[in-house]
Order: C-alpha cells, then structure tokens, then sequence
C-alpha cells in the first residue's frame, strides 16, 4: 500500500492530499493520515513545500468538515430512518452522539485528530443537533491544525523511515477507536441495566 501511495503521490502530488484529506472527512474510506505522511516525507526529501503539504491538507480537511456539518443541516430528520437500514452507520452515529454529549466541544476538537475515526459522524450530527456554526467551526478548525501538524511534521522529520510510520499509525489509530467504542458499550450497557 505504502508503495502505491508514494506512486500516486509523486503524480498527483499536493491535490492527492487536498482530495483524500476532504473525502476522508466525509466518511470515504481512505488513507488520510498515511497520505499526509506520504506529503511530509516528500517535503523532507525536498520534493514539495512544506507549507503547501501542510496547507492543502488543512484546506481539504476543513472544507470536508463544513460539507459534513452542511449535510447533517439538510438531512436532520432523515438520520433516523439512514440508521434503522444500516448497523454499521447506526453504530457509527451511535459513537458520535455518545461522544458529542460527553465531550461537547472538546468532543469536536478531539474527533479531528485523536478519534478521527468519528469525526465524519461528528460533523453530520452537529449540524443536525444545532451545534452554533461558529463553534463547530473553531473547535474542528483548531483540532484539524493538530491532526495535520502531528501528521504532516512527522513525516516531514521521519522522512526516511515511512513504512514504519504507517503502520504504526494505522496500528494507533485503530486501538485508540477501540477503546472508545468499548467505553461507549460498557456505558450503555449500564444505562440499560438501571433504567
């Protein structure tokens, strides 16, 4: 994969990192954290700007983020009836509303780089919830500004070794899901136990 990826990056360059950056927020199933490894180590062996990686990658990101929240304002009523014909979205909204209630702002700003995972559930659900515009706003902005700082600089620094930067992320990235969906059960399931 990983050498697929730096193919695909070498033609595309920056515009693969604003696309996939953008899709990923959107729930679309791609590599965005490798990807922006991938634009950090070609910026660290000189290939591309620093800044530009950094900057497309937060444009794709944020843009991503709006149409999510834009799309939860057109679909409030229809989330319902999306989740009754899909587990797996079901699920997925289930995570994000339980996170959005426990965590609130935070909750937006931890979704972006932390528990990335649920940040397109995140961001659909605030805009169906009436999260203010502004606040959604500030608190994903300033998350995305980590997860593409952490993500983008450590390739940039780690340029030489990208393999293994890869898989340990993807590796992170999955058992720190896991946990959440394993706190989000064992609450559930004591919440249905005393009512």
């Amino acid at each position: 994969m990983t050498d697929t990826l730096l193919y695909l990056f070498s033609t595309w360059g920056n515009f693969l990192v604003l696309a996939v950056t953008f899709f990923s927020c959107l729930a679309a199933p791609l590599p965005a954290s490798l990807v922006m490894l991938a634009g950090g180590a070609f910026a660290g062996a000189g290939d591309v700007s620093l800044l530009a990686t950094g900057g497309v990658a937060l444009s794709g990101a944020v843009l991503g983020d709006q149409t999510g929240f834009a799309i939860g304002k057109r679909v409030q009523g229809r989330l319902q009836r999306w989740s009754e014909r899909s587990k797996r979205t079901a699920r997925s909204l289930q995570k994000a509303e339980f996170f959005m209630q426990n965590h609130g702002a935070r909750g937006l700003f931890l979704s972006r780089w932390l528990f990335s995972p649920l940040g397109p559930y995140v961001n659909v659900l605030a805009g169906a919830t009436q999260v203010r515009w502004q606040v959604f706003t500030l608190w994903t902005l300033i998350g995305e500004t980590v997860w593409v700082s952490l993500y983008v600089g450590l390739g940039y620094g780690l340029s030489d070794q990208i393999e293994t930067l890869a898989s340990l992320s993807a590796d992170l990235t999955g058992a720190l899901t896991a946990a959440v969906l394993a706190v989000a059960i064992a609450t559930w399931l004591v919440r249905r136990r005393t009512s």
